[in-house]
């Protein structure tokens, strides 16, 4: 009896909180309910509590059933956690202390649409929840994944070799892509939209885009050196090409293509290994620190490499406009997305019925490969659209990313929210049996994780586009090693007779 509860003790202490904290609001609710905005505010506050306790439950869930901090669905729902219930409670705070919200968004929503998008979420973690509830492996039935078995997939030095052929080839085609809007110099000495807006429109586009070779050498790389020794030239190597890497997204001002190559190292390496979460957490509070003081920054960087401004100034305009409010998620790339679901609450279109999702297979091609003139995504629609009502005096539109709430919600209404997020926690449930099923499943794991990330913030069409690149690329890559491999058990195993 002791030992059960001792087993149930942090469940139990959690659950009290937790209804100290609904008692708590409870209370406060029957005074302040009806407060005018501020009462719908804490009504929001008190549904994002409990979506973000739901997400905790999913996540501890998924943690048990993987022992994989870097487990698809556990990355998806903690930036899920970030880019809504959390944002969420940071604008109600903030409105309910200043009586405003302050966000860069072109307008003003109303309080009722922010109560909505509230709702919204918590049908798409109710949708999490469920599916991790129905389509999770039963324990005994041999579908539940063993940490030792993992660890005992490795790479070898095909993969190695492989990994930094593709890695550099990466750097090759990053510098061929940016020479066709005059090379990478001359690139970064532009707006980061304008850049990027060049580059999309540029004719003479690359089949393959240069991340995907990169990434796909990250991994090769990663797995290449899960059971070597870390100061060997292996791994000192690879750690070299992700600091590289990083560097030249960092001059770019892209944050995101950073985090991507640590998540695809990280889900390699640590795969089927013990993580203290102390010291995880220790190097990730720096790292948030540094991520979110960058973009507040990073708009310098054209102007460092053109000469208008200096490193000294970039750090004066940090000590004199440095705001804590940098750090919430308010303050950063996760409100960008939200404003599409706020948006499409507001200003609802007709229903799409499931056509973003489809019309995201023919988005594979790249631009210079479609018959025709390509279609621009939803997300890129929005931001025309945007851009045209309230930016018109703006080079180049505003990329809001796009929220995975706002496509479901604009397909199917309320219902696809939670069945769009059924599908998804069946779908990471599946990835997880395949990452630990085999060295193939592992990589394949390994390219797809970061897109964890990526679906807080982007449409179905790119996200699939992305996806059916660097999976091509990885089927190529393994259909090599494999060659090479059994070219040389076939070496081996026939040797050639000697003499008599």
């Amino acid at each position: 009896m002791v030992q059960t509860l001792g087993k149930r003790l942090p469940s139990m202490i959690l659950l009290i909180l937790v209804a100290v904290l609904i008692g708590y609001y409870s209370v406060s609710a029957s005074e302040k309910l009806t407060d005018g905005e501020n009462g719908i505010w804490r009504v929001i506050t008190l549904v994002s509590i409990f979506n973000s306790f739901l997400l905790c439950v999913y996540i501890r869930a998924r943690f048990r059933q993987t022992q994989d901090m870097f487990d698809f669905g556990i990355l998806f729902a903690a930036f899920f956690l970030s880019y809504n219930p959390v944002l969420l409670i940071s604008n109600a705070s903030h409105f309910i202390d200043f009586g405003f919200l302050d966000n860069a968004y072109p307008i003003q929503f109303s309080t009722a649409t922010y109560l909505k998008a509230c709702n919204c979420g918590m049908l798409g973690v109710l949708g999490l929840v469920a599916g991790q509830a129905i389509f999770s492996p039963k324990k005994g039935s041999g579908k539940v994944l063993n940490p030792e078995d993992v660890q005992k997939i490795v790479g070898n030095m095909r993969h190695f070799w492989f990994g930094l052929s593709l890695f550099l080839l990466g750097l090759v085609l990053l510098l061929l892509d940016f020479q066709r809007i005059g090379g990478l110099l001359y690139a970064l000495k532009l707006d980061r939209g304008v850049r990027i807006e060049m580059l999309a429109q540029a004719q003479g586009g690359l089949g393959l885009p240069y991340t995907t070779f990169v990434f796909v050498g990250i991994a090769m790389l990663a797995f290449s050196i899960r059971n070597v020794p870390p100061l060997q030239i292996r791994p000192l190597l690879t750690m070299g090409a992700i600091g590289m890497w990083s560097l030249l997204m960092m001059m770019q001002g892209d944050r995101r293509m950073m985090t991507y190559s640590v998540i695809i190292f990280s889900t390699v390496y640590f795969a089927g290994r013990r993580i203290n979460m102390m010291r995880v957490s220790v190097i990730l509070a720096p790292v948030y620190i540094f991520f979110q003081i960058f973009n507040q920054i990073r708009f310098f960087i054209p102007f460092l490499f053109d000469g208008t401004f200096t490193f000294g100034d970039m750090m004066d305009y940090l000590n004199r406009n440095f705001d804590v409010e940098w750090f919430s998620p308010a303050g950063g790339e996760a409100s960008g997305p939200y404003f599409t679901l706020l948006y499409n609450l507001e200003h609802p279109g007709g229903w799409q019925y499931g056509l973003t999702y489809l019309l995201a297979v023919p988005m594979i091609l790249p631009r210079m490969l479609y018959i025709g003139e390509k279609p621009l995504t939803v997300a890129q629609s929005f931001a025309k659209q945007i851009q045209y009502l309230y930016y018109s005096d703006r080079n180049s539109a505003i990329g809001w990313g796009y929220s995975p709430l706002s496509e479901a919600y604009v397909n199917l209404g309320y219902a696809g929210v939670f069945l769009v997020f059924m599908g998804l926690a069946y779908a990471f449930i599946r990835l997880a049996r395949a990452k630990g099923g085999s060295s193939n499943g592992m990589l394949l794991s390994a390219v797809l994780t970061p897109e964890a990330m990526n679906m807080n913030r982007i449409n179905a069409a790119a996200f699939v586009q992305e996806v059916a690149f660097i999976i091509g690329l990885l089927v190529f890559t393994i259909l090599g090693i494999q060659y090479l491999e059994k070219k040389e058990q076939k070496r081996v195993g026939d040797p050639k007779e000697e003499p008599s």
